[in-house]
């Protein structure tokens, strides 16, 4: 009988010689030896590596991460401003919600680039709830 892979069972996978992670075997078998396993092997020894950051791209040299200055375009602080009003509007959004900026666009803030999107994260409910709460108050204005 010929099964489909998502009809066989884990076990009836490892019988036909199959495995549900095509890496998984390699990385079991007393075979399998990582090419390089010290920076020495790759050709740099201790006095020459160095740690890849650096705060050099940073806007500050200054140890206080607090003296770190975000410089936001108008349309970003103005998309804020609104999210702050959102969310303090109690008819829209019932209860608290504490919304951080992450991923890639402060990333990219304090690499002084500019960035395309923003990532939200909130504390108090899901994604997609704040989402339509948010579309919500959008509506009003």
């Amino acid at each position: 009988k010929i099964m489909n892979n998502s009809e066989m069972s884990l076990k009836e996978l490892e019988q036909n010689g199959l495995s549900n992670d095509q890496h998984t075997n390699e990385l079991e078998s007393a075979q399998f030896k990582p090419k390089y396993t010290t920076m020495n092997e790759l050709g740099y020894n201790n006095n020459e590596y160095k740690p890849i950051f650096s705060r050099e791209h940073l806007k500050s040299n200054n140890n206080d991460i607090s003296s770190i200055k975000i410089n936001l375009t108008k349309e970003e602080q103005e998309t804020f401003d609104e999210i702050k009003k959102a969310i303090n509007n109690r008819d829209i959004f019932d209860k608290p919600v504490i919304v951080r900026c992450a991923g890639g666009w402060v990333r990219d803030k304090l690499l002084d680039c500019s960035s395309d999107d923003v990532d939200l994260a909130v504390d108090t409910m899901e994604g997609d709830k704040f989402g339509e709460c948010l579309q919500k108050y959008f509506k009003t204005i």
